[in-house]
């Protein structure tokens, strides 16, 4: 059966290594980041990646080079590029490690849309990329009418080893504070019902202090989403209410940023990447799964460090799994990996398996 996890998740939302692309410097020649162990920090994505790694479902080699040194990357596909746009839209932010912010597409020519008989003409912004426009335009307006502003956008925070970047943190008018923050609908389990929850945190508790060193009451954490599956309820991204509490990999990032901030009110505001729609879902937390996390973190903290001072070309680290075998590459996984031409470890033929005969 082998040894269980020592994490209380398992990740569901796996690194792809087709998506893979080697990072390159300004002479676009590859990188060759060094894993600095005084400057790194545990990223809730890392330990998402860390658990498919220990698991053997994510090669080791890439594991260090995407998430410790930062020599890879995974390429966007379009819906992310989409949900990118949308983000810097609405909170200013650009894309992680320095990447560009995506560029809405437009039509190369003039000519009629054969669905609806609609003109167009050469430089319009093509019709998939106007939503992210008019969905953060929404994002403002919602931000006004509800007492709330904008206190800081793409923080970087460290604790305890450990860092996130929160979209945005967000103060709430004082007489809208049990509003939005302690009045909420959940999921029952026929329908949705109103709470008020009256030993909720209160508007005077809730403090962030700024880069400036001041002081700002009634704050909360929002990540964004930008998401087709505002409703899916079976999808490991979707957003329907009814299952999301067992979605390990978003629940994590929730408990994470919750934590990382001293114990701020968290919220995902998913945006609809199909009409403008919206929704906002406070996530709420015990003192036990505050304190497992902790623990996780402190756990992964020690481990990949650990791993790293062994790590060397010849004898890489995190090659032993959690149930003490070692991980062996396949041809499959390493044609497609961008590490190929240059990687010690690579295989250079298939696995060999074995069956017992039956009688």
């Amino acid at each position: 059966m082998g040894i269980p996890s020592p994490y209380n998740f398992k990740s569901k939302m796996e690194i792809d290594e087709r998506k893979l692309k080697r990072r390159l410097d300004e002479k676009g020649k590859p990188t060759q980041n060094k894993w600095d162990a005084a400057a790194w920090r545990l990223s809730q994505s890392c330990m998402k990646a860390y658990v498919q790694c220990r698991d053997g479902r994510l090669c080791p080699i890439v594991f260090k080079e995407y998430c410790l040194k930062f020599n890879i990357y995974s390429e966007s596909g379009e819906a992310a590029k989409k949900g990118q746009y949308f983000e810097w839209l609405a909170t200013g932010s650009k894309p992680a490690y320095g990447d560009p912010v995506p560029e809405p597409e437009v039509y190369a020519k003039g000519g009629t849309a054969p669905s609806d008989g609609r003109q167009y003409f050469a430089g319009d912004t093509k019709p998939d990329w106007l939503l992210p426009i008019a969905q953060a335009q929404n994002f403002h307006k919602a931000l006004e009418s509800m007492g709330m502003r904008i206190i800081a956008r793409g923080v970087k925070f460290g604790h305890h080893g450990a860092h996130g970047n929160f979209d945005v943190i967000i103060q709430i008018d004082e007489n809208r504070w049990d509003e939005h923050v302690n009045t909420y609908l959940q999921q029952d389990i026929f329908s949705i019902v109103p709470r008020i929850d009256p030993d909720g945190p209160a508007w005077k508790d809730c403090k962030w202090k700024d880069e400036f060193g001041q002081v700002h009451l009634g704050c909360i954490i929002i990540d964004l989403k930008y998401s087709a599956l505002m409703e899916d309820k079976w999808s490991d991204m979707g957003w329907n209410l009814d299952r999301l509490a067992e979605k390990s990999d978003t629940m994590l990032q929730a408990k994470h940023y919750h934590w990382l901030s001293g114990g701020l009110p968290f919220f995902f505001w998913v945006f609809s990447s199909k009409e403008e729609d919206s929704k906002i879902i406070r996530i709420l937390f015990d003192s036990q799964v505050v304190e497992s996390h902790t623990k996780e973190v402190a756990r992964a903290v020690r481990d990949i460090k650990s791993e790293m001072q062994q790590d060397s070309l010849e004898h890489p680290a995190f090659m032993i799994l959690k149930d003490g075998s070692k991980y062996i590459p396949t041809l499959k996984e390493c044609h497609a990996c961008p590490l190929n031409a240059e990687c010690l470890h690579k295989a250079k033929g298939p696995r060999i398996y074995a069956v017992h005969a039956m009688v």
